[in-house]
């Protein structure tokens, strides 16, 4: 029987080692990098960037004024509504007034309501503002009007309680201090007296301190006159 001969192979690892060294040396590529801007921008373009920021900021800055200013009146409303409800009023004239003025501010809260959820001018806003800045001193002139008059009432008050002290002091009453000091409280009283019936706009003028400051002097001059020693008589025996 002829026996079939088979071919033989042979692997030489050393061989091999070599070839894959060599073709990876022969892959190896040498790069270079070299940075180069896509565009550069002229003088001009900088410029026009730099004025479109600019311009973005004083939009942003109109727009948080607009809310600020929106903000401020819809407090302004509020407040002035408030104020209103509670105020005092000593006659028909004065009630009148008031009525006024609380119609006018309601007629801005109306327009304020309606345009709540829309974005005015600042410009709209800032005239809505001046509108009820005028109510508002109206407001105020009314309550420091009752002020002024009640402050007054109570230093006539004052005055008066000074003077009856001084008139019922009999011991000291001709003296020189006592009859000076009654005169001097009698025109207080009468100058108070006539401050209470002015009008509106003069009494809401009046230097409410400088008065304080005179019926405390009288009040002082009050306590040192009932402190002066008053020479007994000699009994004649």
């Amino acid at each position: 029987n002829d026996v079939e001969q088979l071919p033989s192979w042979s692997y030489n690892d050393e061989s091999n080692d070599e070839n894959e060294a060599k073709l990876v040396q022969q892959e190896e590529v040498k790069v270079s990098f070299v940075y180069s801007p896509f565009t550069v921008l002229s003088q001009k373009s900088i410029d026009e960037y730099i004025k479109i920021e600019e311009d973005m900021e004083i939009k942003d800055r109109k727009e948080i004024e607009i809310d600020n200013t929106k903000n401020d009146l819809e407090s302004f409303i509020l407040s002035t509504l408030n104020e209103l409800n509670s105020v005092k009023v000593s006659n028909d004239m004065e009630q009148e007034e008031i009525n006024n003025t609380k119609e006018k501010v309601n007629e801005i809260f109306t327009w304020f309501s309606e345009n709540e959820f829309e974005r005015l001018t600042l410009d709209e806003y800032k005239s809505k503002i001046s509108e009820i800045k005028i109510q508002i001193d109206l407001l105020n002139n009314h309550k420091k009007y009752h002020e002024n008059l009640s402050e007054l009432n109570g230093l006539k008050q004052k005055l008066t309680t000074d003077l009856e002290i001084v008139l019922n002091d009999k011991e000291r009453i001709q003296l020189k201090e006592s009859v000076d000091l009654q005169n001097e409280i009698s025109k207080l009283i009468q100058e108070v007296d006539d401050l209470m019936k002015s009008s509106k706009d003069d009494l809401i003028k009046v230097d409410i301190k400088g008065l304080q400051k005179e019926v405390s002097e009288i009040e002082n001059k009050t306590k040192l006159l009932s402190k002066i020693q008053i020479p007994k008589k000699k009994e004649i025996r």
